[in-house]
């Protein structure tokens, strides 16, 4: 992660992955396991899931999707 400021009223920590020339995942170093990306309909507020759609019978956001990068290789997939 990195603070990223744009303008002076901007402040936060951002969250990014990092591949190397071969492709594969470089950062963040840990864990050495592949990496899930989850997008959801809300917003976090001070750390936070605040979930703005129907939430599911496990109380997961109704309107979400992930993917699965593999730390080696780069590829992104789609989970079911």
């Amino acid at each position: 992660m990195f603070k990223f400021t744009p303008d002076s009223s901007a402040t936060g920590t951002f969250y990014y992955m990092k591949f190397n020339a071969s492709g594969e995942v470089d950062a963040p170093p840990s864990p050495p396991s592949n990496i899930t990306l989850a997008v959801f309909e809300g917003y976090v507020s001070s750390g936070t899931e605040v979930i703005t759609s129907t939430k599911d019978s496990t109380g997961e956001p109704a309107a979400r999707e992930s993917i699965t990068i593999a730390r080696l290789t780069g590829r992104a997939e789609r989970n079911q």
